[in-house]
C-alpha cells in the first residue's frame, strides 16, 4: 500500500522536489484527490533570501518565482 493512501481525507501533500514533472508522490496524491505541492516555492523563497543577504535589498516582486518557471 503507498504511503500517501494513510493519510486522512483532506490532507494535503508537500513534496519537496524541484522538478516540473510530477513525481509518483504527487501523482498518488492526486490520485487521491489530495491538494498537493511541489518544492518550487520553496526554491523561490531560498532565493530571495539569499538575494536579500548578498545585495541587502529585497529582489523584484514575482522575479525568483518567473526564473523558476523558465
Amino acid at each position: 500500500m503507498p504511503l500517501v493512501d494513510l493519510l486522512p481525507d483532506g490532507a494535503s501533500v508537500y513534496d519537496m522536489v524541484y522538478a516540473t514533472e510530477p513525481t509518483p508522490l504527487q501523482r498518488s496524491a492526486d490520485g487521491r484527490g489530495l491538494r498537493f505541492a511541489d518544492g518550487r516555492g520553496m526554491l523561490a523563497g531560498q532565493g530571495e533570501a539569499a538575494f536579500r543577504l548578498w545585495f541587502d535589498a529585497a529582489p523584484e516582486p514575482g522575479l525568483m518565482h518567473a526564473q523558476i518557471a523558465k
